[in-house]
């Protein structure tokens, strides 16, 4: 039985439903039902994998040890852990934690269970993707006179999808970041890309992916400088995002000008997210935790510290900070973040030598911020946004096999 083959098509046609599906749900009334194709798909993964442990391996698995794993498995035993609490039904329990689990699933399976051309495959894929949200986010834009920020080509026009719009862009971007200061894609594609990313942002008001993106940049240039290579290329690359940059603030300032003092100093975000926060009565960006340590767990620290359970009706929350408080309280919130800290520690280790490690460091790096700004990241967005962040440890198990990495 071919495992890696089954494992490699499913992942694919996982992020291929994650990336479409909202898309679908606009066109096809049960579209709906495709959501969970990847519970099907996700649970043949782990039967055809325990099914070839048992012929091949005599019961006997490789447990990856690695401190940052370690600590993930600890969180989604804490989650299944929640859906015991009193709270909830069952429905609202396993809507909640499938797609934790799934990216699990992901991120475990990509980091050890798939082959070089899988990688090759899913970049090629999501830049040729890429395109085709652009045409749609011009298409609904120009012609179909969508509102900004329902405007979000591939994933819909009918709700509020901006997270997994900039999410997508935020991981195509960054792709094409490294990939031209490594010159593995060339600065045609590259460019485009982030050309693409740039414009489909600022028609579609995602704020957030320009100072996401800024961050991106930030450390792919330290990490140039702490390597010593593609200078040349890195000043070229700055000076190229720097200009969609300034296009996306013209863009911005035809279609939303009165949003665009945000944009000018750190006093005015903070008063941009103060009216924000003031508009959903006290619950904000910056304000999540001690918002529902207030309201939520009524200034109770035990509970605040276990959480609601996965259970609990957090749609009063917006941002997935809040949702993981909310839920698994301080002992997930905790678990998670450790778990990003240790994988930035864990890729930026062999970033000098991997491509693939410094994207995964990079977006290790972004999650925080992403978590407090989107609802992105435990969502069905998981399944691509794991698989990414396998991408680093794919090369640490390849050298271990005594593999040269690329």
């Amino acid at each position: 039985m071919k495992v890696k083959y089954y494992i490699e098509k499913i992942l694919l046609f996982d992020i291929l439903i994650a990336l479409f599906i909202e898309l679908l749900k606009c066109y096809i009334s049960f579209a709906e039902i495709i959501n969970f194709i990847p519970d099907i798909l996700n649970l043949f993964i782990i039967f055809i994998v325990g099914l070839s442990i048992i012929k091949s391996n005599k019961g006997r698995v490789r447990v990856d040890l690695d401190i940052g794993n370690v600590i993930f498995m600890f969180f989604i035993i804490w989650v299944i852990i929640t859906c015991f609490f009193p709270i909830g039904t069952i429905i609202d329990k396993y809507r909640r934690i499938r797609y934790i689990i799934f990216g699990f699933i992901a991120y475990h399976f990509a980091a050890n269970d798939v082959e070089e051309s899988f990688w090759n495959k899913l970049v090629k894929l999501l830049f040729y993707v890429q395109i085709i949200h652009t045409v749609l986010v011009f298409y609904q834009f120009f012609i179909m006179k969508t509102r900004a920020d329902m405007t979000n080509g591939i994933f819909g026009y009918l709700e509020y999808n901006n997270a997994a719009h900039g999410l997508f862009c935020i991981i195509t971007t960054i792709i094409s970041i490294e990939g031209y200061l490594r010159k593995k894609i060339s600065a045609g594609w590259s460019f485009a890309i982030i050309s693409m990313s740039c414009i489909t942002n600022a028609i579609a008001e995602i704020k957030a992916y320009y100072v996401l993106l800024a961050m991106g940049i930030i450390g792919a240039a330290i990490l140039n400088i702490l390597f010593d290579r593609h200078n040349t290329r890195l000043i070229k690359l700055v000076g190229f995002i720097f200009c969609n940059f300034i296009i996306a603030y013209v863009i911005i300032a035809l279609t939303i000008p009165q949003n665009l003092y945000a944009f000018t100093s750190l006093s005015n975000w903070a008063q941009y997210e103060s009216y924000e926060t003031s508009r959903a009565d006290g619950l904000g960006r910056l304000t999540q935790i001690s918002w529902i340590y207030k309201i939520e767990f009524q200034n109770n620290t035990i509970a605040a510290i276990l959480g609601k359970g996965a259970g609990y009706n957090n749609s009063i929350v917006v941002y997935e900070l809040g949702k993981l408080f909310l839920n698994f309280g301080f002992i997930g919130l905790v678990l998670f973040l450790l778990f990003i800290f240790f994988g930035v520690i864990r890729m930026f280790l062999i970033c000098k030598k991997s491509l693939k490690a410094t994207v995964s460091c990079i977006m290790f790096i972004l999650i925080p911020p992403m978590i407090v700004v989107w609802n992105t990241t435990l969502n069905r967005m998981s399944m691509i946004l794991f698989v990414i962040l396998a991408m680093g440890s794919f090369d640490i198990h390849k050298r271990t096999k005594g593999d040269q990495v690329k």
